[in-house]
């Protein structure tokens, strides 16, 4: 790989670019950019509308009308823009690579990151990862549009703060829903969460009801925590799909079996008495004392 003092030096055109510089130089950045060919660019650069200052929106607005100009494609400002594991790009040159068939899109780079080394770590490959920022051109209603349609993309996460058309998002979340499984996390949940929100992505949380429901309308699956989000995104990559409600239970307590028991009940599975028969089969392998084959 070599190292280019600016742009020009670069003796071929450019597909893709990443704009890493202080945000009075993005303008020029991405006009250069334009002048070698680039169609996309990621803007990691922030201090644009996330700082909700004068000043900072009125330099998005000069973006945007950079944009309308010259017809390219942009990711941010703010965000950590495209991961792309099976032709090896990445957020950062650490990034462990592992291909698989999740897409995720996030409002957050640091929550792409941590979602994606979580998910690396737990078995877990993807296909694409956005993370999409201030939005002042890619918008997430046009990546849940993406991968509604990517053949190579299962199952599909996503980090929200909040959107600047809810009803686009909503209609999007929908019909990639309609096609394959979709798993949300919502930040800013909370009156504090969502000043956080505010004043790290400039984003409008919205009150929760209306995002749960908005979920609901959508089919669309809800977690709290990252921990949760690569959880169920292992189950739709990795497992295969489940043929009936049914659920069989093996546990070493009873305590436990009745735990078990009632979550799955009530959350829409049916935990149905074990079949004579297979008693039958079961019980000479299987000690009297303390035991039960009934399912659990």
């Amino acid at each position: 790989n070599k190292i280019y003092k600016n742009l020009q030096d670069v003796p071929s055109e450019i597909d893709f670019a990443v704009i890493a510089v202080p945000y009075k130089y993005v303008l020029q950045t991405l006009s250069e950019c334009y002048k070698k060919g680039a169609k996309g660019v990621t803007i990691f650069t922030s201090g644009f509308s996330e700082l909700g200052t004068e000043e900072g929106i009125k330099r998005e607005q000069e973006v945007r009308q950079f944009l309308d100009e010259h017809g390219m494609r942009v990711f941010g400002p703010n965000c950590m823009g495209l991961m792309y594991p099976e032709i090896g790009m990445a957020f950062m040159p650490t990034s462990k690579r592992l291909v698989g068939d999740v897409g995720f899109i996030s409002q957050s780079g640091g929550v792409a990151i941590a979602t994606y080394t979580s998910g690396v770590s737990a078995g877990v490959g993807f296909s694409k990862v956005f993370s999409f920022g201030n939005q002042v051109d890619i918008k997430p209603q046009e990546l849940f549009d993406f991968f509604k349609d990517d053949k190579k993309t299962k199952a599909v996460g996503a980090y929200i703060e909040g959107a600047k058309n809810g009803r686009e998002v909503l209609d999007s979340l929908k019909g990639v829903a309609d096609k394959k499984p979709v798993v949300v996390l919502k930040g800013g949940r909370s009156k504090a969460g969502s000043r956080a929100a505010a004043s790290h992505t400039g984003a409008l949380a919205g009150k929760n009801e209306i995002w749960n429901a908005a979920f609901r309308q959508a089919n669309v699956l809800t977690v709290d925590t990252l921990e949760d989000m690569v959880a169920t995104l292992s189950i739709f990559s990795l497992s295969p799909q489940p043929k009936s409600r049914n659920v069989g239970l093996v546990a070493i307590s009873g305590g436990t079996s009745v735990i078990y028991t009632d979550l799955c009940i009530e959350n829409g599975l049916k935990v149905p008495r074990t079949s004579d028969e297979t008693i039958e089969k079961l019980d000479p392998l299987i000690r009297d004392v303390g035991t039960g084959l009934g399912n659990p």
